[in-house]
């Protein structure tokens, strides 16, 4: 709140502020807002690394006001020594139920993952999802201990970032205020013109195939499934990868494995998919054009989602190596290469095996 109020409002604030809360917002507000520094919390309670359980569970009592637990981060205890340098965590199920003369060295973490106050956001939500954890402790270079980021915080800046990630994937962005609708078609009409200018490129390839539609004009019934198909597999390929890479649940160490798994799903599809389509299109055809209309579908059909698949898992990885936001491009991109491609080859297969061409 203090971030978005006018400085002469903040001194206000702070002159009747007691000293203790006038520190805390003071370290807040020098973190930048999307920094760990600026979502850490800084009510926590703290440990001896020499107190048994029983002091400790004491010392949680009394340090903690009733009126405040909701406030206080009680699930992970933080171990300090007299300079408040952070020797490790302690849970506080394990707490309760350790013995009582157990020393909290003895049952502690000592090597706990830690965040840095300067650290991106992002960068937290991706290492809360590696490691799974439930809270982490922020220290400084000094490994003095500043404050604790929970899930419950960090769960709510992925949720932020993933729907940001699929409204760029839309072609928009949240917007307000009397010009948001202007804004809005801004933010839609690069990625737009890029479908447009692949529809014609399509418009083109169809153009090249006349002779061939002039004397098969079923193909004209399937070009749009085939093509569409592709579309679909391709930006639900997208959006898993996008998603992946914004929640760290894709780590750089994963990408090789992700585009394996995403082509054979990919595959998988396209074999389902060509098998089904290529038979209706037998049946329906097959006094007319042959069996091979069918295969010509059938064959189209499974090429158009394999590749789109494919182009879909690799397109948003290519592109964050490139710096160019995945969200922003990658739908687009694969859709339009996807028509592209599946429309040439359609069209060329039919030619070749129908018409011998």
């Amino acid at each position: 709140m203090m971030r978005d109020l006018p400085q002469p409002l903040v001194r206000q604030f702070n002159a009747i502020m007691k000293k203790g809360g006038q520190e805390r917002v003071q370290l807040y507000l020098q973190y930048p807002p999307e920094s760990v520094g600026a979502l850490m919390r800084g009510r926590f309670v703290t440990l001896d690394e020499k107190q048994t359980m029983k002091s400790a569970v004491e010392r949680i009592q009394y340090s903690t006001r009733l009126r405040r637990i909701e406030e206080t981060h009680l699930d992970t205890l933080m171990v300090v020594d007299s300079k408040n340098h952070l020797r490790g965590v302690l849970g506080l199920k394990s707490l309760v139920v350790a013995p009582k003369d157990m020393l909290v060295r003895e049952l502690m973490d000592p090597a706990p993952p830690t965040l840095s106050p300067e650290l991106d956001q992002e960068e937290a939500v991706k290492l809360f999802t590696k490691y799974k954890l439930k809270s982490a402790p922020v220290i400084d270079k000094d490994e003095v201990l500043l404050g604790v980021v929970v899930y419950r915080d960090i769960f709510e800046i992925a949720s932020a970032e993933t729907e940001e990630d699929f409204a760029k994937m839309a072609g928009f962005a949240h917007v307000t205020g009397l010009r948001s609708s202007f804004r809005g078609a801004l933010l839609r009409l690069p990625w737009l013109g890029i479908t447009c200018i692949g529809g014609v490129g399509v418009s083109m390839i169809v153009t090249s195939f006349e002779a061939t539609l002039a004397q098969i004009i079923a193909l004209a019934s399937f070009s749009p499934m085939i093509a569409g198909m592709g579309g679909n597999v391709g930006s639900q390929t997208a959006t898993i990868v996008v998603r992946g890479l914004a929640t760290g649940e894709i780590a750089d160490g994963d990408h090789a494995a992700t585009v394996r798994r995403e082509i054979a799903v990919g595959i998988l599809l396209g074999i389902f998919y060509g098998v089904a389509v290529g038979l209706l299109a037998s049946l329906m055809y097959h006094e007319r054009h042959g069996w091979e209309f069918g295969a010509v579908v059938g064959v189209s059909m499974m090429l158009s989602i394999s590749v789109s698949a494919a182009l879909a898992a690799c397109m948003p990885l290519i592109m964050r190596r490139f710096k160019i936001d995945p969200a922003t491009a990658a739908g687009p991109m694969t859709s339009t290469t996807t028509d592209l491609l599946s429309n040439a080859f359609y069209f060329t297969l039919a030619s070749w095996l129908l018409l011998g061409r």
